[in-house]
């Protein structure tokens, strides 16, 4: 589906515009399968600046510059974008069982760190909804096919903890100011906070957008309730 929005995947949150699975992800009928780039070096130091970053307990591998002095460069981050808008990665499709999720997201897992990888960038925010049990946004129709169904469990706990158990360190991405894919606001959850709150919205090219400070209050901080939550 084509958006009307302007191109705000790489504003708005970390990420690539478009999509790729690593090798051996779960099939996505109808769609070739593309190759996701992996991050390295300076360029993901960006992205980490938007992501809340959850590293895990075990110690990193220290990098030391080759010659006598041996000085120490830090960690190495290596990391794969998981993407759930337009269910590109993960899910592949809404509204799958939870067993069903938790195992695809495990294959994703168990591929990068097969390949090496120690960090996951996954979006759990990709149009105002969530994938966690937020007070201020509805459940992601990405997720469950229908925005605010409760899927019955908590897959931003289970990602968090699954990507610990492999040593990953997790990333959760947000887009911040995307409302919807769509310009129409009657196709939004009920409470949905653009739905509620009109005048916290812009529109530019279609679809609406957050405003970065809504007028009259404090500013909206979903990121704030899920790093609370989830120790991000």
């Amino acid at each position: 589906m084509a958006s009307r929005f302007p191109r705000d995947d790489s504003a708005s949150g970390p990420g690539p515009g478009s999509s790729g699975a690593l090798p051996g992800a779960p099939a996505r009928p109808g769609r070739q399968a593309q190759r996701r780039s992996l991050l390295s070096g300076a360029a993901a130091l960006g992205a980490c600046a938007l992501a809340g970053a959850v590293w895990p307990a075990t110690p990193a591998r220290a990098l030391t510059r080759n010659g006598a002095r041996g000085q120490r460069l830090g960690r190495e981050l290596r990391g794969v974008w998981i993407a759930s808008v337009r269910n590109l990665d993960w899910p592949i499709r809404p509204g799958l069982p939870a067993e069903r999720l938790r195992a695809d997201f495990s294959g994703h897992l168990d591929r990068a760190r097969a390949l090496g990888l120690n960090a996951v960038f996954v979006q759990i925010r990709p149009t105002a909804d969530a994938f966690w049990p937020s007070p201020f946004e509805p459940w992601s129709h990405w997720l469950t096919g229908v925005q605010g169904r409760d899927p019955g469990w908590d897959p931003l706990a289970f990602m968090v903890r699954a990507a610990h158990e492999r040593g990953l360190a997790f990333h959760a991405w947000f887009n911040p100011y995307r409302v919807a894919l769509h310009p129409d606001p009657a196709l939004l959850a009920a409470d949905h906070p653009a739905r509620r709150n009109p005048h916290w919205t812009v529109r530019y090219g279609g679809p609406a957008l957050l405003q970065p400070r809504r007028p009259g209050g404090p500013p909206f901080r979903p990121a704030g309730d899920a790093g609370r939550r989830r120790a991000l």
